[in-house]
């Protein structure tokens, strides 16, 4: 039972597991053949649930069968001698097993301590044993031992922790199990020992012991605090005589204390409430402005937050609205306001219901009465101050009186007929009193001109015009112009209508129509006694008639036009009759196909309708028998038509009265014996894969059949295919093809054959693609070429040389700089001496990595101050990854695995004052790992403080003292604000008169930082 510190002879770990008192060494390096057992009996309870325990071994391998090698076990069993799940664990001495190690001592293997975790929490209440064995090698010449921790303590099964809203906490399970899987809130199937988190809740591990054993399950718990936020509200403007600053601010998040401030020197009745009042001071007032800040305090873990907000203090407005005036109603008024003080904007309003142009809104308008404003006789207008930003709003208010006018209305136009033309008019004068007078443009009389209602008799010319212009006048208006109001009278004639001549038309013909409509309007509408249909439409007197079949088998028809859009005229209507004739049909029979050894055709029409006659022509040289002018005939063939390929017959009807004669035609196909011809043999390569054909058929088609079981493309019809070639078809050495005429009507079909030998393709294989680091200078190549032929030619897409030679299959190469500059070079390896078959080729990529280089600047010195730290690597060459790394305590921002990157100082390097930074090259490829350090030294920094004897400055006699409470500093620099400076350590200073005065203190250090303190006077 080893007690002491020390390590293990073989494995060199400590016989103690670290941070424990003692261990039990079970076995011994002694050669005896002997086997060492130990076993504890405990009583499960909730306290010991967790159970977990730890071990380390040591066996020595002389490569005997498993049986008889040195070997360790562990078993737990319960109070029934039952084997608890996933307890047991045995392993013998041998090479490759998982957590063992090669001892320096040969034939010897050991595993360093391991922790084992186990739950018994289905057991509590019941007494388990766990049982230690070590085996000797049974031949009793090779030693196997154990060391066993005591201590057995229960594992912790979660854990908790609180962090502020946005931040990061991992969490880390116990170590001893074989995997670890996290599951929660923003988490799934997290795969490790350690997780991240962010989100609060709970997350569980699920864990294995070792596969298909489940290990036991652990809960954490996050939980956040949220950060404070505060909301001053959004920006004031208040007035100089309304200056009550009302603030209404908001804090969320953790729960805070509201503190408000202000830049200025007025009275908060509550700084220490969110709804609080701000009365500015006098000085304030005189500024403009103040600005108001509210902050939070007692913030928990956050830090605090501020907001602020800005008040404007404006002066009050000046209006004034112009003298009073005197209008006519049916006039405007122009308006001249004008506001001076916090705003030059106002907004017009009337006691009335008029309107202002072009707006309300500005200084200048017009303003124009409504009916309301003219009965009530007088208007007042008031112009009120807007965008008074806070300030009570100023008004000043002008009359204007107003006089009715008269405003005359003749009515509404009239329209009378040529053969009714008396006008009875209804005129209407409102507003003032005025006389009504009635007049004419034309030479008509009225009844009563002076009379408001009254009738008009127009005159033979007024007809003969069509219009005339009545006017209905004010007189005795007062002061006010007199009204016009006039209307106009249209006379219009009354229509005249002509449906055109009587016509007679065949049977195929539409039915023209050309009628006339004239005086007042210009439409009409057809109608007919047929069932026919009017194209484009009965409502134009110009259109077209399509008789139906009733109509041609009536054989007449009558149309009838009427106006339209009379008016107030009556309609006149007309008046037309057409007759119709039926046209012939003619048939020539069917098309035919025949062979060119027929001598003879027979032919048969058939002609009806107007006429049965008919005669036939075609475009041959034949003759007919009994004749052409007979419907059933026989046609003898020339050679010129069998030569042509084809006869087209026409037959046309004859004696057709007064239609048009009709004809039909029949076509005759004379399909001569196909010629075929299926090209001449071929030799093509395997890899060629389509063998091209071009056959010829006269002057039909064909389709091709092969040999083979390949296909073809487009199809087996196209006289010119394509074939695709198989591996039967390269087997078989060759392919017979046949092309078949086809569409051969009457004709027999006609066959020709060709064939296609096939030759095998070379096999070339250059290699797997390589990755070389750029401290070697050249690789081996090893390439392979058989089957068509056993030779090849190795080239670069690069500029580098093969050694001792390119027409070598293992040979070597030597990259160029140009290849290394690229990073890549293909290399080719060809094979030659092919024969018929193009050469074969297979190429390798050879990656060439750079040496990865960093060029990190010299040691440098800061002030604390300059903090976080800017650091840039220079980065060259190929690498993988980077990671940044510090002596101190600091963090690096965004993160230690991007360049350039800034470092934030932790506590220890601020104290020490030194610290050094390490930036690594990691993962390069073929290459080795490169890093490179900066030494950094940290100077202290001053910390500026002062205060005045006064802050504000009551007279130009009395001198101001500076009390310096700087810290850690040793050289002072004052800027009193007035353009005068000093470099005492508690200087007094004397102002030329009142105002607004920064004075700036800057401490320095033997080190030259520097720091700085601000204060106003006023």
């Amino acid at each position: 039972m080893p007690t002491a510190a020390g390590n293990d002879p073989y494995g060199g770990f400590p016989v103690v597991f670290p941070g424990g008192n003692f261990s039990l060494r079970l076995g011994n390096n002694v050669i005896n053949g002997e086997a060492d057992r130990i076993e504890q009996q405990f009583l499960v309870t909730p306290a010991n649930a967790n159970f977990s325990y730890k071990y380390a071994v040591v066996l020595e391998d002389p490569n005997h069968p498993i049986s008889q090698q040195p070997s360790f076990q562990v078993e737990m069993v319960d109070t029934l001698n039952q084997l608890i799940p996933c307890t047991y664990f045995y392993v013998a001495a041998g090479q490759n097993i998982p957590g063992f190690f090669n001892s320096t001592t040969p034939g010897v293997i050991y595993k360093p301590w391991t922790t084992v975790l186990i739950d018994l929490t289905p057991y509590i209440g019941q007494n388990v044993t766990i049982r230690f064995t070590t085996f000797d090698c049974s031949l009793g010449g090779h030693f196997g031992y154990a060391y066993i921790d005591g201590v057995c303590q229960a594992f912790v099964g979660g854990g908790s922790a609180t962090v502020c809203a946005g931040s990061t906490h991992t969490f880390c399970a116990p170590n001893g199990l074989a995997s670890y899987m996290w599951n929660g809130p923003s988490v799934t199937n997290f795969i490790g020992q350690c997780c991240p988190v962010t989100a609060p809740g709970v997350y569980t591990v699920s864990t294995t012991l070792f596969s298909n054993c489940n290990g036991p399950p652990f809960i954490y718990t996050l939980t956040t605090q949220p950060s404070p936020t505060a909301n001053a509200g959004a920006n004031q403007t208040v007035c100089a005589n309304n200056n009550l600053v009302t603030l209404s601010g908001s804090v969320t998040g953790f729960t805070s204390t509201p503190q408000w401030s202000s830049s200025g020197s007025g009275i908060f009745s509550s700084p220490l409430n969110l709804n609080t009042n701000y009365t500015p001071s006098a000085a304030d007032n005189a500024a403009g402005s103040v600005t108001l800040s509210l902050s939070t305090l007692n913030n928990g873990v956050c830090p605090p937050v501020t907001s602020t907000l800005q008040v404007i203090i404006l002066p009050s407005p000046t209006v004034s609205a112009g003298n009073n005036q005197t209008i006519c109603a049916t006039a405007s008024a122009a308006l001249s306001g004008t506001i001076t003080g916090a705003t030059n904007t106002g907004s017009w309003s009337s006691s009335g219901s008029g309107t202002f142009s072009p707006s309300f809104n500005i200084l200048n308008p017009s303003y124009f009465p409504s009916a309301a404003d003219i009965a009530a006789g007088s208007v007042t207008l008031t112009l009120t101050s807007t965008n008074n930003q806070g300030c009570f709003a100023g008004t000043g208010s002008v009359v204007v009186f107003l006089q009715d006018p008269p405003i005359a209305n003749a009515g509404i136009n009239p329209t009378v007929c040529a053969n009714n033309s008396t006008v009875i008019l209804s005129g209407a004068i409102i507003g003032f009193p005025a006389t009504p007078l009635w007049s004419s443009s034309g030479t008509g009389a009225f009844t009563s001109p002076t009379n408001l209602n009254t009738n008009y008799i127009p005159s033979v010319a007024d007809i003969n015009s069509g219009l005339v212009t009545l006017s209905l006048t004010t007189a005795n208006n007062g002061v006010c112009p007199a009204s016009t109001s006039t209307v106009l009278l249209k006379i219009t004639a009354a229509p005249i209508v002509s449906a055109g001549a009587n016509q007679t038309v065949c049977s195929i013909s539409a039915v023209a129509l050309n009628g006339n409509v004239s005086g007042p309007t210009s439409t009409g509408f057809w109608t007919s006694s047929g069932s026919g249909g009017f194209s484009p439409s009965p409502n134009l007197p110009i259109t077209n008639y399509l008789p139906s079949a009733a109509d041609i088998a009536a054989g007449n028809i009558t149309f009838t036009l009427t106006s339209t859009g009379n008016g107030n005229c009556i309609a006149v209507t007309s008046t037309m009759s057409v007759g119709v004739s039926q046209i012939a049909t003619v048939s020539a029979g069917a098309n035919q196909a025949i062979c060119s050894t027929t001598s003879t055709l027979a032919i048969s029409g058939n002609v009806s309708g107007v006429t049965s006659t008919g005669f036939w022509t075609s475009n041959g040289t034949g003759a007919y028998n009994p004749g052409a002018g007979f419907l059933n005939n026989t046609y003898f063939l020339s050679l010129t038509d069998i030569a042509n390929g084809s006869v087209i017959f026409t037959l046309t009807s004859t004696n057709n009265g007064p239609c048009p004669s009709v004809i039909d035609t029949v076509m005759v196909s004379i399909i001569p014996l196909a010629q075929v011809n299926a090209g001449t043999d071929q030799l093509i390569c395997e890899s060629q894969g389509l063998v091209s054909l071009s056959g010829t058929v006269n002057p039909n088609s064909g389709s091709w059949t092969s040999t083979g079981t390949g296909n073809f493309s487009p199809s087996s019809f196209s006289l010119t295919p394509t074939y695709s070639i198989t591996a039967n078809d390269i087997a078989a050495g060759f392919v017979t093809f046949t092309l078949t005429s086809t569409g051969n009507g009457p004709c027999p079909a006609v066959r020709d054959s060709v064939k296609v030998n096939i030759r095998k393709l070379a096999s070339v294989n250059a290699g797997t693609n390589i990755q070389l680091c750029s401290t070697s200078q050249s690789v081996s190549l090893t390439g392979s070429v058989s089957v068509g032929t056993a030779s090849g030619l190795w080239t670069s897409m690069g500029t580098g040389n093969f050694l001792p030679s390119p027409t070598l299959l293992n040979t070597s190469y030597i990259y160029s700089t140009n290849d290394l500059s690229v990073g890549t070079a293909t290399l080719v390896l060809t094979s030659i001496n092919n024969g018929v078959c193009p050469a074969v080729s297979d190429s390798v990529v050879l990656t060439i990595f750079k040496d990865p280089i960093i060029d990190l600047k010299s040691d440098t010195t800061v002030c604390s101050y300059q903090n976080p730290l800017n650091i840039t690597a220079g980065l060259s060459g190929s690498f993988g990854g980077i990671l940044w790394t510090t002596s101190g305590t600091g963090t690096f921002i965004p993160n230690s695995f991007t360049n350039p990157i800034k470092y934030k100082f932790g506590p220890s390097e601020l104290n020490s004052g030194v610290l050094t930074l390490t930036v690594s090259l990691l993962n390069n490829g073929p290459c080795a790992n490169k890093s490179s350090i900066i030494n950094v030294t940290i100077r202290p920094t001053p910390i500026a403080a002062f205060v005045a004897s006064s802050y504000t400055i009551n007279s130009t006699k009395d001198p101001i003292a500076f009390t310096n409470n700087s810290q850690q500093a040793s050289i002072y620099s004052w800027d009193f604000g007035d353009g005068n400076f000093s470099t005492q350590t508690n200087p007094s200073h004397t102002y030329a008169g009142a105002g607004f005065y920064n004075v700036v203190l800057i401490a320095s250090n033997q080190y030259s930082c520097t720091d700085t303190a601000t204060a106003k006077l006023l």
